[in-house]
């Protein structure tokens, strides 16, 4: 576990050297980053989407450093945050993936992801979410395990703060509450809450975080009024339809070439963004391309549209990046919708059911991507402004990646000694060629 992270923190160090922290939107945060370092307290400066964790961040190291282009340094600090968001990660699989093969295996499969690798260093809010993200999870986990009052009281806690922090750092964590809640409740259902640590829990690590979310919330439309947000359409745009965002079509094929987002053709003079078509590729291909993929290709030297193709070598491990991630995804898809089949089972017949770490992980991932995922057919530009992209619901892909091994696990465990072993070598595999795809 320990060289893994090792190799994640040096694969980073490669990314920062080459300037990826320089990605989407990069003038925006940057400038952002500078006015809030002359004007602390306007934490907001967007839309309802805005929150300010990164821009104190980066307006700290700026003042630290006294140079207003020291953008390396939050990144520095970012890819040790996802490291120990990883570390966390690893340990809050104890309890449900009980080989520690794939225990490994798992914490290699989600942080050598060529989205997670991009995301962590990339300098923008969704670096950030990351560490809140997990430490929610893992801090739910601990309380729900403890064998106290006292030590479940004071876990619950811990997971109320994060919700709090993540609050000023992704507006997604505004849902994550309500998930909490159902997480409590489920277990209460089970039987393997009482209902006193129920309430202290739901206080805690819910009612609380709601409240400094209605707060902040408040906040950011005083300081926003006026100023452009995000649009919706009602009832839809008519820009992705309900059947490209849930299942894929016959030209999805073309995503196994492994095209970048900047590449384009010619029509009528006119150049063309193949990956932002209208209707050209399902959701679900566009999600798996851009996971396995540093489809914007900032690995190269960060932010540049002429990056319109990759030298071969790197472009070969994408390809191949591409096919050997499909089982991947296909069975994660299907392990959760088991996972969630089952505990709507065991809900209605009030049965043990999982482990907790099985249900929070779940829990929370759904009730951060399906906002997200669920809204694109209503959002103007769904395809051209990129909402499509994964960067947006890695803390999601992380957990499902855990429901995953928790389900390989349950397959392997006291029956095949060599299945788990098999599945690290694969992982490690599949590492190699994400990092050969990124790697310069």
């Amino acid at each position: 576990m320990r060289s893994a992270l090792a190799a994640y923190v040096a694969v980073q160090g490669n990314n920062i050297r080459h300037n990826v922290f320089i990605g989407q939107d990069n003038w925006f945060h940057f400038q952002s980053t500078r006015k809030m370092l002359a004007d602390p307290g306007q934490w907001f400066r967007m839309d309802f989407t805005d929150r300010p964790l990164l821009y104190w961040i980066g307006a700290a190291c700026l003042r630290l450093t006294n140079a207003g282009d020291s953008f390396w340094l939050p990144a520095s600090i970012f890819v040790l945050l996802s490291a120990a968001a990883l570390w966390l990660l690893h340990d809050g699989t104890r309890s449900f993936i009980r080989s520690p093969c794939l225990r490994v295996g798992a914490l290699i499969a989600v942080a050598f992801l060529p989205v997670t690798i991009i995301t962590c260093v990339v300098y923008a809010a969704d670096t950030v979410a990351m560490l809140p993200f997990v430490l929610v999870g893992w801090s739910l986990i601990r309380s729900f395990e403890s064998k106290t009052p006292r030590a479940a009281a004071a876990y619950a806690l811990a997971a109320g703060g994060a919700l709090c922090l993540g609050n000023t750092a992704k507006f997604t964590f505004i849902g994550l509450p309500f998930a909490v809640l159902f997480i409590i409740a489920a277990l209460w259902r089970m039987g393997r809450l009482t209902r006193g640590r129920a309430a202290v829990a739901a206080l805690l690590a819910a009612i609380i975080p709601l409240g400094f979310s209605a707060g902040v919330h408040e906040m950011n439309r005083a300081q926003t009024a006026g100023m452009s947000q995000t649009a919706f359409t009602w009832p839809a745009t008519g820009e992705i339809t309900w059947r490209e965002l849930l299942t894929p079509k016959g030209s999805d094929r073309r995503i196994f070439s492994a095209p970048i987002y900047w590449q384009y053709r010619m029509i009528d003079g006119r150049k063309e963004l193949p990956l932002l078509e209208h209707h050209g590729f399902s959701y679900p291909a566009l999600l798996h391309l851009a996971v396995y993929t540093d489809v914007m290709n900032f690995a190269l030297h960060g932010y540049d549209p002429n990056n319109v193709a990759r030298p071969e070598r790197q472009q070969a491990f994408a390809r191949a990046a591409v096919v050997l991630g499909l089982p991947f995804s296909v069975t994660a898809a299907g392990a959760v919708l088991c996972l969630w089949a089952s505990l709507a089972w065991t809900l209605v017949r009030a049965g043990a059911g999982p482990p907790a770490g099985f249900l929070v992980w779940v829990s929370l991932a759904t009730a951060w991507y399906l906002p997200l995922v669920l809204t694109l057919p209503f959002v103007v530009g769904a395809y051209d402004f990129g909402y499509w992209l994964p960067r947006l619901v890695l803390p999601a892909i992380w957990g499902f990646g855990l429901v995953l091994f928790g389900a390989l696990d349950r397959v392997a465990r006291g029956r095949l000694g060599w299945f788990a072993a098999a599945v690290l070598c694969v992982a490690v595999v599949q590492a190699f060629i994400h990092v050969g795809s990124v790697w310069y």
